[in-house]
């Protein structure tokens, strides 16, 4: 047990970075680690207050079809579907093919111990976002049905048991596509196209289920049976905390003991040879004759930084969100009927107005690619090597800039083309909005990269505390969302003033000025701030 615990404290101390948590006698460190604690809580309050917001307002639409019973087990059901897919992108780094793997293996410790360490990370972690999920949704549950005391022993005692089956199918699925995936060169597709179509499916789902209150009222009984079907443990969860069924507890907590004892067994006695596999490089000893072009060194070191970004399905995954999402919105849009649409986004007239608000509402979709927020950080100890290679920082920072603007420029012009074609948008709205999107990819390029130059880090162990966990990530994201509320201002304002389209025109101006600002910024200040790293 002793070594359980010293294994899961330095596991998460690698993760989180707590290790050096203000040990360094250093002011603008000390500073950087202050903003990084003061920016955590303010997101996860900002994500409590919007889980309770969303559970009160579906729970009161249930409430008025008598079925708000279902809330609960409903909520349960999304936040073990949550925990199967991160878990899966947290597999390899975290469980396998971690950093420290051959300083962990070479201490006279059992693998069980290590694999039960590796998932206990994995639980806290797991644990934390249950509780900032589900706490808010039973606060709202309370306070729309104000349940006897057994509600509240019965959800304390149950919840955290929660995210240990999701945690373990989540493992067991990403040991599977990591161990599949292995065997072939390029091994990151799999994972791609998988988290494609989860991302894809929740977001169908949810505009199934949403589309109004009466459909969502009249489809309780038939989504809570669909959820029960694809996640049995959920009716077992909604006779613990609604029923007060004791046996209900206790077999909820054996199935979850069960799954976990036999993980850490089952995967404790081939830790090693998996992870061995998983890790391994597969070569070939086919020959084959290959054409190899020059490069400029900024076009080099661009297909470098372009490749590392797709080597890594966690990095696009988590900065590439938002395109899946604009991409997935547009096909939709060539399916759906415009009446269904302005019902969905409850906006009626959305159809005949979209030239209108397509220009303040892909800004939103934009800046959730902060690529370069996070560029920086991932060259780790070997930054040194971009430092010494004859390049300069302008092309440096240019070759990183130009990976943002990849991802975001050609899928979101398809996009507006697939959105103008399915709304009906004229050529000319169609090209501001275009506009829009361009002066918006460059101002997320821009500032992620000045960001990530004032606060990189450099020691970190899985790419996750970089591209997730990280001040400039934090920072780059809270930044982008900011700005995208400019088109709207710009509107609210100036309404009243002048047309909507010569706003629009404005705007693209005034962020395209902001951009060129940012830049010559980046160029004098970054560049300095880069020599000293």
């Amino acid at each position: 047990m002793k070594d359980l615990i010293l294994l899961t404290k330095v596991s998460l101390g690698a993760t989180f970075n707590f290790n050096k948590l203000f040990k360094k006698r250093n002011l603008r460190y000390n500073i950087k680690k202050l903003l990084g604690i003061i920016g955590a809580i303010l997101v996860t309050l900002i994500v409590l207050a919007s889980a309770y917001l969303y559970s009160y307002g579906i729970g009161s639409i249930l409430a008025a079809f008598g079925q708000v019973d279902i809330l609960p087990e409903l909520v349960m059901a999304v936040v073990s579907i949550f925990v199967v897919v991160t878990t899966i992108s947290r597999v390899k780094g975290t469980l396998f093919g971690f950093k420290d793997y051959d300083l962990i293996m070479s201490l006279p410790v059992a693998h069980n111990v290590i694999v039960a360490s590796r998932l206990l990370t994995l639980y806290i972690i797991n644990l934390a976002f249950t509780l900032i999920i589900m706490v808010p949704s039973s606060i709202a549950y309370i306070v729309l049905v104000k349940p006897g005391v057994g509600f509240y022993i019965y959800t304390i005692l149950s919840l955290v048991f929660v995210p240990i089956v999701p945690m373990i199918i989540g493992t067991v699925l990403g040991t599977i596509i990591a161990y599949v995936s292995s065997k072939f060169r390029r091994n990151n597709f799999v994972n791609l196209l998988l988290y494609f179509l989860l991302v894809a499916g929740v977001f169908l789902f949810s505009m199934v289920t949403s589309s109004s209150e009466e459909a969502i009222g009249q489809s309780a009984e038939f989504i809570r049976d669909k959820v029960s079907s694809i996640y049995p443990l959920s009716w077992i969860y909604r006779d613990i905390v609604i029923d007060y069924d004791i046996l209900s507890l206790l077999l909820f907590i054996f199935i979850s003991l069960v799954f976990l004892v036999v993980y850490v067994v089952v995967i404790g006695r081939k830790f090693k040879e998996i992870n061995t596999s998983i890790t391994s490089i597969r070569t070939s000893t086919k020959r084959r004759k290959r054409n190899y072009s020059l490069s400029s060194p900024i076009v080099a070191l661009y297909k470098k930084e372009l490749s590392r970004y797709f080597s890594s399905p966690l990095y696009v995954l988590n900065t590439g969100i938002g395109m899946i999402m604009l991409l997935i919105g547009a096909i939709a849009t060539l399916f759906v009927k415009s009446e269904t649409i302005d019902q969905l986004l409850e906006m009626p007239g959305f159809s005949e107005l979209a030239g209108t608000y397509l220009p303040m509402a892909i800004p939103f979709f934009v800046v959730m690619v902060y690529t370069s927020a996070c560029s920086i950080s991932l060259e780790g100890n070997n930054l040194w090597i971009i430092k010494s290679i004859p390049i300069s920082t302008k092309g440096i920072f240019l070759s990183k800039i130009g990976v943002n603007l990849t991802v975001i420029l050609p899928l979101t012009l398809l996009s507006i083309v697939l959105l103008s074609m399915g709304l009906s948008i004229s050529p000319f709205h169609a090209l501001i909005t275009a506009g829009m999107a361009i002066v918006y990819a460059f101002l997320t390029s821009f500032l992620g990269l000045l960001i990530n130059l004032l606060f990189p880090v450099f020691d970190w162990k899985t790419e996750v505390t970089v591209v997730k966990q990280s001040l400039s990530a934090f920072l780059a994201m809270i930044g982008g969302l900011v700005t995208a509320f400019i088109p709207i201002g710009g509107h609210y304002l100036l309404s009243d003033l002048i047309s909507p389209t010569m706003i629009n025109l404005i705007l693209i101006g005034l962020v395209g000025l902001i951009d060129l600002i940012i830049y010559l910024i980046l160029i004098k200040v970054g560049t300095r701030i880069f020599r000293q790293l």
